[in-house]
């Protein structure tokens, strides 16, 4: 169970790291953009996009291009595919070591339920040979430890699942956005009104 909360301590710090340092999406950035939608301005839609961000950059690059070159030789579908290449991209970096956390939140109550079924498994035969009747001290104690170890399980399982779920929802929250923003770029450089999901 130390092991297991010191990991699930590294995973957490290293993420909450990694989505702090994001900054996307930003209230400037959407305000450019929402301003650049209402006036149906592909030029200025396109200097709007954060294309020097160093995880979104390449995405954003290929939606800078779109929007200044249109599109030449291609197929609204291809660039959708294109897109969703770098999307899947983005959101496997964003999803990354999230799994793990998942892991750790099931095996926690699984070993402190083993501890407990150890804990029993000790006290039993130590109640078996006391002589006389039960010893209530050797009971309490045997119970005490069990519960101990169930209550160190939990403890490390509750926070870790919460924390987990606000990832998630961050990764979600970030997707959409570069969802809305490539639908946007797709609806005002002539792609038929097709735009493309990103995984």
């Amino acid at each position: 169970l130390l092991a297991l909360s010191v990991l699930a301590l590294g995973v957490i710090v290293e993420r909450a790291m990694f989505y702090a340092s994001l900054g996307y999406p930003a209230p400037k950035t959407w305000a450019a953009l929402n301003t650049a939608l209402a006036g149906r301005d592909v030029t200025a839609l396109a200097r709007a996009l954060p294309v020097e961000h160093p995880v979104f950059g390449t995405f954003f690059s290929e939606l800078q291009r779109y929007c200044e070159k249109g599109n030449p030789g291609k197929t609204a579908v291809q660039d959708q595919e294109i897109l969703d290449i770098f999307g899947q991209e983005i959101a496997a970096r964003l999803g990354s070591r999230l799994p793990l956390l998942g892991v750790i939140v099931r095996a926690a109550p699984l070993m402190c339920l083993l501890g407990t079924v150890l804990g029993m498994i000790n006290t039993f035969p130590r109640l078996a040979s006391t002589q006389g009747g039960v010893d209530l001290m050797v009971l309490a104690e045997g119970i005490w430890q069990a519960l101990i170890t169930t209550a160190a399980g939990l403890i490390i399982a509750i926070p870790v699942l919460l924390v987990q779920y606000w990832f998630i929802s961050r990764k979600k929250r970030i997707l959409e956005s570069l969802y809305r923003t490539a639908g946007a770029v797709l609806a005002l450089g002539g792609a038929g009104g097709e735009t493309s999901r990103v995984a």
